[in-house]
């Protein structure tokens, strides 16, 4: 498995028309011991997801924002 390289206060956009950006509030591994980062949408806070960190570490999906 890669290294996580993913840390609390990252944030990252989408690659998608709609572009929401997120940042991460914490990781932790489930059950099954697999990284996963919970995000918060910048521009709406009431929105928060979970991914794991192989899923936000696809260029295909997400880009790292400065």
């Amino acid at each position: 498995m890669k290294r996580q390289n993913v840390e609390v206060g990252q944030r990252f956009r989408e690659r998608t028309s709609w572009a929401a950006e997120w940042e991460v509030e914490f990781i932790y591994s489930d059950g099954a011991r697999i990284p996963h980062a919970r995000l918060r949408n910048i521009r709406s806070p009431v929105d928060a997801r979970t991914l794991a960190i192989e899923a936000l570490l696809d260029r295909n999906r997400f880009e790292r924002v400065a």
